[in-house]
């Protein structure tokens, strides 16, 4: 047993020992597959060596940095790009023809059309209910379509509350004196 395990562990010591050596050769098939960035030499060129044509090593490099550029929305795939170029294309075309056959169906709807009538006022409000919470009393009334909850005293229009109590409530104004009450 001892001498199995001795085999064992020196198996594993070769293994390791045989791996690092591997690994510092750089004889793996890692070092093919993800080789390293070979350091670009940086030439300086003098007024006396001008030529016409500049070496590769002196030829800008452009590269995109992302952190550079502010977008709003991700970057368009550039392998459809024609897809979308039509597609954007043809959206804005029917955009324009629909805002042209509804600026067209506003003209003759708008020469077909008898003249805008102003809306007419009511001359008498409708009480809609009647809200009492301890003492106070507030009356809710539809004047020119809109409700208002009103309290003794506050105007709605041309009429001010004068009173109000459990099932009608007293209007005056110009006219004069109206009393409202719920069905």
């Amino acid at each position: 047993m001892a001498g199995r395990k001795r085999w064992i562990w020196l198996g594993i010591a070769i293994g390791i020992i045989l791996l690092s050596l591997w690994g510092l050769w750089g004889e793996g098939t890692a070092s093919k597959l993800l080789p390293e960035k070979k350091e670009i030499k940086k030439r300086t060129v003098t007024v006396s060596e001008s030529s016409e044509e500049e070496p590769e090593a002196m030829k800008a490099v452009k590269r995109y940095d992302a952190s550079l550029h502010v977008r709003s929305k991700p970057i368009k795939d550039p392998f459809h790009g024609d897809a979308i170029a039509k597609e954007a294309k043809a959206e804005k075309e029917a955009q324009v023809s629909a805002s042209k056959e509804s600026t067209r169906k506003a003209v003759k709807a708008s020469s077909t059309q008898e003249p805008v009538k102003k809306k007419e006022t009511a001359m008498y409000p409708k009480l809609q209910g009647i809200m009492a919470f301890g003492n106070k009393k507030r009356a809710v009334i539809e004047w020119n379509g809109e409700s208002y909850t009103v309290g003794e005293g506050e105007q709605v229009g041309l009429w001010t509350v004068s009173g109000i109590e459990k099932r009608t409530v007293t209007l005056t104004g110009s006219p004069g004196t109206l009393t409202l009450s719920t069905r």
